[in-house]
């Protein structure tokens, strides 16, 4: 009697942890880190999960406003979107996210030159229901550029030069004084 109880209990207590409540929409970036500096296309990823069981939610605009520091080069066309960048923003319009359904939205951006953390605003608009605007912040981590190779090239063909340079001045200072003996 007393197993079944603990069992029972425990099997409460394992249902009560396990409801969760709505998941809520979020967008998120790939990659999650690039190199700073750099010219480089990050997909956003939006999924239409807000009023997912209720079948009832549409998303009829995307917006992605970038920090100070990135200066947006291109919003990627997709086919039923229209797509446009002002300043700052891009815009992805016309087209429809139903619920329970994502889609992804290509940005050309440049980076800064310094590493850190920079973080993305993006806002979600809905059709359905009318009017309702989420807002989420989309981090993107900045790593250090790498070194140049072109640097490294250089360093590498001019001690290849000077061993080469060395290896003929010695056989050719041994030839010319075998001759001598």
């Amino acid at each position: 009697m007393r197993g079944t109880w603990a069992c029972s209990l425990g099997l409460v207590a394992l249902g009560a942890f396990s409801v969760s409540p709505t998941a809520s929409a979020h967008i998120s970036v790939s990659p999650g880190q690039a190199k700073a500096g750099s010219e480089t296309t990050l997909t956003f990823s939006v999924p239409d999960e807000t009023f997912a069981e209720q079948g009832t939610s549409r998303i009829d605009r995307i917006v992605v406003i970038a920090p100070q520091s990135v200066k947006i080069g291109q919003a990627r066309p997709k086919p039923g979107w229209t797509a446009f960048v002002r300043g700052r923003s891009a815009t992805w319009r016309g087209g429809s996210i139903r619920a329970g359904k994502h889609d992804t939205f290509k940005l050309v951006v440049e980076l800064p030159e310094s590493k850190g953390s920079i973080v993305f605003h993006a806002t979600e608009h809905f059709a359905l229901p009318r009017g309702r605007v989420e807002e989420f912040p989309v981090p993107l981590d900045i790593e250090p550029a790498a070194r140049g190779t072109a640097v490294w090239v250089t360093i590498a063909a001019a001690t290849a030069a000077a061993l080469l340079g060395a290896i003929f001045f010695l056989g050719l200072r041994r030839w010319l004084t075998a001759g001598e003996e």
